[in-house]
């Protein structure tokens, strides 16, 4: 696979472990965790470290948005042969993040969107009618149809890098 996961974090969480291991035993190369502001000394650094994730640290903790422009920048900058970039929460979608690198592999040139289960998901009502609101303010500027604007999970062509950077 020669694309870079990105997976944000703002807590310890044997979850980004776990996913960080799946995501190896399926072939993933690059994997790049971004530490939103937690103390990189901890020995959870240490074990990503050791399972071959690159590690970005940020001193302070700046949202996710930040995050994924860091690890974004990262992979740009450090790792070669990078076709694409994967975004994901570390919440067990391994099985996904794969799918988004096949489909980034066989529709060379497009962005690739997930999509969450809303029958299955525990997401607060709020959240949903934000999503919502969005996905209707995406397709009055696009023309497009998008469920899931809020989605964690992209996969996003290398050649995207320098719009995703000025966002």
């Amino acid at each position: 696979m020669s694309h870079a996961i990105i997976i944000p974090i703002y807590c310890e969480n044997r979850n980004t472990i776990n996913l960080c291991n799946e995501l190896q035993n399926f072939g993933a190369e690059h994997i790049v965790v971004v530490n939103d502001g937690l103390n990189p000394k901890s020995e959870y650094f240490n074990e990503l470290t050791s399972i071959g994730c690159h590690l970005v640290h940020l001193k302070n903790n700046n949202g996710k948005g930040a995050s994924l422009k860091a690890g974004i920048k990262y992979a740009h900058d450090n790792l070669y042969n990078i076709t694409g970039y994967i975004t994901c929460d570390a919440d067990g979608q391994h099985n996904d993040v794969m799918k988004i690198s096949r489909m980034l592999d066989l529709r060379n040139g497009s962005l690739i969107l997930g999509k969450r289960d809303y029958k299955k998901s525990k997401m607060p009502i709020n959240i949903r009618i934000g999503n919502r609101l969005s996905s209707a303010y995406f397709k009055v500027i696009t023309g497009k149809s998008c469920k899931d604007t809020q989605t964690g999970l992209r996969g996003i062509p290398a050649f995207l890098y320098d719009t995703v950077m000025k966002t």
